[in-house]
Formats: structure tokens, sequence, C-alpha cells
């Protein structure tokens, strides 16, 4: 199942290329949709502390 349209894997390596970044194999660039996404709603909810679970793994 392809969930991706034609040129984004083209456009994420580009974007690689042009910011010195390596070219993921299953994942796109800029990775940052989703995490700008849970910093604003945390400033939503005024949450003062944020602890990242993944650093625990």
């Amino acid at each position: 199942m392809q969930l991706r349209c034609s040129n984004t894997k083209a456009r994420s390596n580009e974007f690689a290329e042009k910011n010195g970044l390596r070219k993921y194999k299953y994942v796109l660039h800029p990775r940052t949709t989703g995490f700008t996404f849970v910093v604003e709603r945390l400033r939503e909810a005024k949450v003062r502390w944020n602890y990242a679970a993944s650093a625990l793994l």
C-alpha cells in the first residue's frame, strides 16, 4: 500500500541533499509536521512540562 504521491520521495531526497541530511529509505524529510502539531496543542493546553517517553526506551 502506497500512501504518497509519485514525487514525494524525490522531494524528500532533494530536501535532504540541500540540507546536508542523509536520504531515508522509509521516512520522508522534513519530519517536523507532527512535532509542530504536538507543540501547538501543548501550548494551547498550557502544559509546562513534557517528558519524552522515547528517551526511556
